[in-house]
């Protein structure tokens, strides 16, 4: 925090993620600039309030009046304000919105402390400029927000993941962007993000706060380059890890990485393996990449909270079943035994080579209907708090491989590659309705997610409609 700050209780900041009506200043014709493509995001996202283009060039933008001033706007009717203009218009575009009765001003704007001692002083006067004025002010130097549940997104991402229950905080836009990203093509619903950039005034640690109360919010993905007020972070990150999952990734651990940190958003990264243990021990899960900050965030946010550490696998190839069990039992989870009963159940579907233990290697048979019953006997049997299924969409990915193939579509591949798609989608939709089970939670892992053709699996779309994991 470089500048001064107003009290501000967590309730105070929903005006960022749910306002009634917003302004982009700075909002461009222009396709070469980014007040074009943040006002686009902003219009194309379905905002259930209205928006307000200002650029003194006026005209129309994507069907919108554009208002020549911010003295334009209409009096005390717009609560949030989105600021990309260069730094030396925004104190007296700040001046003007405060004087219209906005609450809040998000600022785009780079050339702050990231830039060195000047850049430093100008962002000290912006965040004394907002508290004289009482506005709340996140920034400058961020990439937008995002708020799934009013079709807010004045961002400068393109990604349009659809509704659910991740939220981010994000000390890197572009981090933020790469998640969203994740989301869009996984299918995995996110709330909330906001990119809180330098954070002059507000930070982290108050939108950690707000994200903690927040109903939409079923786990949160924290990106922290550095942080200014050891004491203050730590308290909002132990008091909202009480409440719901909360995943942080490290930006800065090296040399390299920290003086990146310190030209980027101008954060401190300090000591990464002390910072690293604190976490832990304030109740976070702490991951060393981008792509596991995802992938655990993402799993959180989808899954009911698991009791116990017994977990069962099903699994489709045996290799994928050794690295599962590996990384479980090195986590300090179990691998329980499978009680006979079940056994004797899968012995009656399943080939005699099958592992006939926990991991379940169900030896190559992927059928539609011997997959399901496999998987619904190991969930409900009650010996395991969560399953993990591996090997989900692989019919319907062969097909799409087969539609690919120089021979299709001879020897009626082109049939078999239609009831690919038909089997994977009816799997999908079963594993979907077991996955809906709180008492045993299902989790899925398949390399099927990461092909280029994963968001027309037929069984990942199924699974994905239904919000499992």
């Amino acid at each position: 925090m470089s500048g001064g700050r107003l009290p501000v209780e967590p309730a105070d900041l929903r005006v960022f993620f749910e306002p009634r009506n917003v302004a982009v200043v700075g909002a461009s014709a222009n396709p070469t600039k980014w007040g074009y493509y943040i006002f686009h995001n902003a219009a194309a996202g379905g905002f259930t309030g209205r928006l307000f283009p200002v650029n003194r060039s006026g005209g129309t933008l994507f069907g919108h009046p554009v208002l020549r001033t911010v003295e334009d706007l209409p009096q005390g009717e717009v609560d949030l304000a989105v600021v990309v203009v260069p730094p030396d218009q925004v104190p007296g575009c700040v001046e003007g919105l405060a004087g219209r009765g906005v609450r809040a001003v998000y600022v785009v704007t780079g050339g702050y402390s990231e830039t060195g001692a000047a850049g430093a002083a100008r962002e000290r006067e912006l965040a004394a400029l907002a508290t004289r004025h009482g506005l709340l002010l996140a920034g400058p130097n961020g990439q937008g927000l995002l708020s799934n549940p009013v079709g807010l997104s004045p961002q400068m991402a393109f990604a349009r993941p659809p509704r659910g229950g991740l939220s981010m905080i994000t000390q890197s836009g572009n981090i933020g962007a790469t998640l969203m990203h994740y989301a869009h093509v996984g299918g995995v619903g996110f709330c909330r993000l906001i990119s809180v950039g330098n954070s002059a005034m507000l930070g982290i640690e108050e939108f950690l706060a707000f994200l903690a109360e927040d109903e939409g919010t079923t786990a949160v993905a924290l990106y922290v380059e550095g942080v200014r007020d050891g004491r203050r972070f730590a308290d909002a990150l132990r008091a909202a890890a009480l409440r719901k999952p909360v995943v942080l990734l490290k930006g800065g651990r090296t040399p390299g990485g920290a003086a990146a940190a310190l030209s980027h958003t101008g954060a401190l990264a300090g000591n990464a393996d002390l910072f690293g243990r604190l976490v832990e021990q304030l109740g976070a899960v702490v991951v060393p990449s981008l792509d596991r900050l995802f992938d655990v965030a993402a799993a959180f946010a989808s899954t009911t909270p698991v009791a116990g550490p017994r977990v069962g696998v099903v699994t489709v190839g045996g290799g994928w079943g050794v690295v599962a069990a590996d990384a479980i039992q090195e986590e300090g989870l179990e691998l329980p035994d499978l009680p006979p009963p079940v056994v004797r159940e899968l012995d009656a579907v399943l080939p005699d080579r099958w592992s006939r233990r926990n991991p379940v290697d169900l030896a190559g048979d992927i059928g539609p209907g011997t997959m399901h019953r496999c998987v619904q006997a190991v969930v409900e049997c009650g010996a395991y708090d969560a399953v993990i299924h591996l090997g989900g969409g692989l019919v319907g990915f062969a097909g799409g491989l087969m539609r690919e193939s120089p021979l299709y579509p001879d020897q009626g591949l082109d049939l078999v590659v239609e009831e690919a798609a038909r089997r994977d989608q009816r799997l999908g939709e079963a594993l979907a309705r077991l996955a809906g089970r709180p008492s045993c939670p299902l989790l899925f892992a398949s390399d099927a997610a990461a092909s280029p053709g994963a968001a027309q699996n037929p069984g990942l779309a199924a699974l994905r409609a239904r919000g499992a994991p």
